[in-house]
């Protein structure tokens, strides 16, 4: 609708809503709205919050530092859920247990963020009252204890993505792991081979081919 009969409710009249209208911008061309929006928004001037009626960056610098802690709590809260799930995958790895990790977790991921925000506040917030479902508390835990249920939609939509991240991560060291014990066990062989080799009779001062074993090592290794 018209702002600025939004703004007037029921005290609308056409000469207070054409008043608005020219105080506010309104009956400029919308480009030209647009263009003195952005030219606004430069020098850090985004409009007067009709609700608030105040100015809107002041709101917004207001609540950086409760935005900052949501942030890094909702991260925590995700380092939680994907590490252990992560790393029991990893190694489980193609066993039934990886196999349901990552689909209940794939699955999850294509949740709608929005979605499972309305589930859990009425779920945790409104059925079982676990946690507050508005403000931002009165500070310290109180303040935690608020934030837990924004927190928690948060995390849970971006553990999937860091589950699917550890586990790759987790699958590469393994794999490191296991071609540095090969080639440990390559370099023992080679020398347990140099010595029979050496002390074998009629050798003499013969150099020693160890050809046969590198072959191995580079056969093993074209395998992986």
């Amino acid at each position: 609708g018209d702002p600025a009969i939004s703004i007037l409710g029921s005290r609308a009249t056409p000469e207070l809503v054409a008043r608005v209208r020219d105080q506010l911008g309104l009956d400029l061309p919308l480009w030209q709205q647009y263009l003195n929006y952005l030219g606004n928004a430069l020098r850090g001037d985004f409009g007067v919050s009709f609700f608030y009626q105040t100015d809107v960056s002041s709101l917004a610098v207001a609540r950086i530092p409760l935005t900052l802690l949501l942030i890094g709590y909702s991260s925590l809260l995700a380092l939680v859920f994907a590490v252990p799930f992560a790393t029991l995958a990893a190694i489980r790895r193609g066993g039934v247990v990886d196999q349901a990790i990552r689909l209940v977790f794939t699955m999850s991921l294509g949740l709608p963020s929005f979605w499972l925000a309305i589930i859990l506040s009425l779920v945790l917030g409104v059925r079982l009252r676990i946690f507050p479902i508005s403000g931002a508390g009165t500070g310290g835990l109180d303040t935690i204890w608020h934030l837990t249920l924004p927190a928690l939609t948060i995390a849970l939509s971006i553990a999937p993505i860091l589950v699917r991240a550890l586990r790759r991560h987790l699958d590469a060291a393994q794999l490191g792991l296991a071609e540095l014990e090969l080639v440990v066990v390559l370099v023992q062989h080679r020398g347990d081979v140099a010595a029979q080799l050496d002390h074998a009779p009629g050798r003499g001062d013969e150099p020693i081919d160890q050809r046969p074993v590198l072959g191995v090592g580079e056969g093993a290794r074209a395998r992986r």
